[in-house]
């Protein structure tokens, strides 16, 4: 009886160890215990990899760990999602997701690669992009309406250069075209940067682009700026009319930046990460780097908000995808 209730004990005793070792494993590993990697599926040296630099500095130093900047372009942003949603869902790994990866691409891509809302958990809302509609200072248009009227009138249609097929540049005049009733011709390039010096030469007459690769030749009296694609006038061109204030209502493309995690990631990670990406974005230091890069910081976001505003976002792209009959193989 005394070696039985000795083995008893013993059980117990091995038992309970093994149920309080995990508690003391979570306890000497806490989140974060090594480098974080953050992807960005752009090349180096655009807004959005300039932007998750500025972002990950302070991260890095906010959370105690190194957070490294990964550079995965491809399909569209879909490469460096995909990998993300494919690593485990353990904080050690978060996308640089804007509304290309998340809204238009998935919309676009017939052979898809992600499931935005069920692949990702949303962390924070970092900040956005508003276009502008701008046309060669020769043009002779001074307003959304001139260009609407001299796209009627016109025996061909109107040339327009963007960013690339699919780009939310492209869409917007998508949604320009269809709310106005009048013919654009679309001439796609490899980045608004590559478009701009033909509209600077006359290839074609007008575009929507983002300020920064527009900004110094409409500082030089080269480029007009007609209307901004934003619902509201933005801060860098305060005098841009939006397209509702022009007479195109519903004319409207934002491009956002936001920090996702692959799905089922922890949700005491997940809200850490938003809080100290909050302090983040609304310091001056960040708000200063946006306004030069032409993007503007966002008010933050809770995940539930950039989850809902995911869903809507994809909505919202998939239907101006299908109705421009934009498609990528």
């Amino acid at each position: 009886m005394k070696i039985n209730s000795l083995r008893r004990l013993a059980l117990h005793a091995v038992l309970a160890a093994l149920a309080f070792a995990p508690q003391v494993q979570a306890q000497q590993a806490a989140w974060p215990d090594k480098p974080i990697k953050l992807v960005v599926p752009y090349p180096p040296g655009g807004l959005t990899d300039t932007l998750a630099r500025a972002v990950a500095d302070p991260l890095g130093k906010a959370l105690g760990q190194v957070v490294i900047i990964d550079n995965k372009p491809g399909a569209g942003t879909l490469l460096g999602a995909q990998a993300v949603a494919r690593s485990p869902a353990d904080g050690y790994t978060l996308l640089m997701a804007t509304s290309t990866t998340l809204g238009v691409s998935p919309a676009l891509y017939r052979n898809n690669m992600i499931d935005p809302v069920r692949d990702f958990t949303p962390v924070s809302l970092v900040a956005s992009v508003p276009f502008f509609l701008v046309v060669s200072a020769d043009s002779g248009w001074n307003s959304v309406q001139d260009v609407v009227d001299a796209a009627r009138k016109a025996s061909e249609p109107l040339q327009y250069g963007s960013a690339g097929n699919g780009s939310p540049h492209h869409l917007a005049m998508e949604m320009m075209q269809k709310a106005s009733g009048a013919k654009f011709d679309h001439i796609p390039y490899k980045g608004s940067q590559l478009a701009i010096p033909d509209l600077l030469s006359g290839r074609f007459k007008l575009m929507v682009t983002d300020l920064t690769p527009a900004l110094g030749h409409i500082r030089a009296g080269k480029l007009k700026v007609l209307a901004t694609t934003a619902p509201k006038r933005s801060g860098m061109m305060p005098d841009a009319p939006t397209f509702a204030e022009a007479g195109l209502p519903g004319v409207e493309a934002v491009a956002w930046q936001g920090i996702v995690a692959p799905a089922g990631t922890p949700k005491a990670v997940v809200d850490r990460l938003a809080a100290e990406i909050a302090r983040i974005v609304t310091s001056d230091t960040l708000k200063a780097r946006c306004a030069a890069m032409g993007c503007d910081a966002q008010t933050p976001t809770s995940p539930a908000e950039f989850a809902d505003m995911v869903k809507n976002d994809l909505a919202r792209w998939t239907k101006v995808v299908n109705d421009s009959g934009a498609k990528v193989n």
